[in-house]
């Protein structure tokens, strides 16, 4: 029994001699800072504006060493909030300048940037500011910046930091304004009093924001790498024109001119530099087009919704592609399966009954084959005779034509295409009362009928 009690006493004794250590007083947590000014009233409004800062549980500012040193609670404490509302008073600290105005609304005895000495005020001897300049991570850690540039306000004299981020640079004469810039990050401006070791923390809260260049291509424009004169007209100038297929294109071009070689048959004919269509050349891709029997209706063949865009050459071009272009080429660029929507489809109709409809179709079948499905239709049903002459103002029938494209490219720069096209054209011109399924000598009236049907 007397055992037992004697254990019990050595326990008590022991554990009242060792304090326990969660409830041992914990050092509040301070923080010092540089805050420029002069005098009382300095300050009194240094410190009664930290205290309004979120976090800080008290605040002394030394007129003498200008240092302002609080007592935080650091879970509700931000620094940057201290230095600008430091700043919003008209005081500069060493990672914030006060804007102008505010600072010039101070009173006179608390002008510190024109005190006639900052030095003499302070004591201090010698001419060399050095320091370090860093980017803080997003995990909190600091990197050197090589490279940053350091440099006195309004004066030729800086220097760079070097593969440290370090930097040492002699003060000029009155100046007390230190700035430091690094690319891609918003300039820095310090306030410098005397020889002194100053730390420059660049963070992402000081990082420029992105630009946009955005660079408009006019809709055509001429090439000045070719040694021909090359004019690039683009999708944008295609949808100036009314409609809707490759002749009515050149509407706002005055380069080439096209016009009806007459209201019967309705068939079109190109002139550029004064010479009609054989003398031009129309390629698709570089590949010969409209040529022979085919120019006649064969500028109708390519749908305008199709067009990507074209290049026109004024003037004798290169025989590689065909003999024809005595007064110029023109090529047509037609939609990539590659960069073309995937789904486009496009309606139109007029006045004169006049309808038409496309679409457009793109598909990837593997990473370098790609596949296209370009489909046209139009119909004109009814015959119009607007001015009473007896004869039809437009061509009456019907039109159908029909691309499929495949196109092949590979990471080593060879680029292969093979398609089919099909087109199909059904057209009745002539006086009002002509049927293009009576013989012509049974009937009294006048007529021509194209029809082409072609692979």
């Amino acid at each position: 029994m007397k055992i037992g009690s004697w254990i019990l006493l050595c326990v008590a004794l022991i554990a009242f001699s060792h304090p326990v250590k969660g409830i041992e007083p914990q050092e509040p947590d301070t923080l010092s800072i540089w805050v420029n000014g002069l005098c009382g009233m300095c300050k009194n409004r240094i410190e009664t504006k930290a205290l309004k800062v979120r976090g800080v549980k008290s605040a002394t500012w030394d007129t003498e060493t200008r240092m302002l040193n609080l007592t935080l609670n650091v879970e509700k404490f931000k620094e940057k909030k201290l230095h600008y509302s430091i700043a919003s008073v008209g005081h500069d600290t060493r990672k914030l300048l006060a804007p102008d105005p505010v600072y010039d609304a101070l009173p006179m005895c608390c002008k510190y940037r024109d005190f006639e000495s900052h030095d003499e005020a302070l004591g201090v001897t010698g001419n060399q500011v050095t320091g370090l300049v860093v980017e803080i991570e997003e995990d909190g850690s600091k990197v050197p910046i090589t490279g940053a540039n350091i440099y006195w306000m309004n004066t030729n004299l800086g220097t760079i930091t070097n593969e440290k981020g370090r930097f040492s640079l002699d003060r000029e004469e009155g100046a007390h304004m230190l700035i430091i810039s690094y690319v891609g990050f918003g300039s820095d401006t310090l306030h410098v009093d005397g020889p002194s070791e100053v730390e420059v923390e660049f963070s992402t809260a000081l990082l420029l924001e992105e630009v946009s260049v955005i660079h408009r291509v006019k809709p055509t424009s001429f090439s000045f790498s070719s040694a021909y004169k090359i004019q690039n007209i683009s999708e944008k100038e295609l949808t100036k024109a009314a409609c809707c297929n490759l002749s009515e294109s050149f509407e706002t071009n005055p380069s080439v001119d096209v016009s009806f070689t007459d209201a019967v048959t309705g068939a079109r004919k190109i002139e550029m530099l004064g010479l009609a269509g054989p003398y031009v050349q129309i390629t698709r891709e570089n590949i010969p087009d409209v040529r022979g029997l085919a120019s006649i209706y064969g500028l109708t063949y390519t749908p305008g919704p199709w067009i990507e865009g074209m290049q026109l050459n004024m003037g004798a071009g290169s025989v590689v592609n065909g003999f024809e272009s005595i007064t110029g080429q023109i090529n047509v660029e037609l939609r990539k399966p590659e960069n073309s929507d995937k789904l486009y489809v496009n309606l139109y109709g007029n006045g004169a009954g006049r309808m038409e409809a496309n679409l457009n179709t793109s598909y990837a079948i593997n990473e370098n084959w790609h596949g296209g499905l370009l489909l046209h239709g139009s119909i004109r049903p009814f015959k119009i005779d607007q001015n009473g002459d007896g004869f039809r103002d437009h061509p009456t029938g019907s039109q159908f034509i029909a691309l499929k494209r495949f196109k092949y490219a590979n990471e080593n720069g060879l680029q292969s295409q093979l398609g089919i096209k099909y087109t199909y054209m059904d057209q009745v011109g002539g006086q009002m009362d002509f049927n293009p399924d009576t013989p012509r000598d049974q009937q009294p009236f006048w007529g021509s009928r194209m029809n082409t049907n072609r692979m």
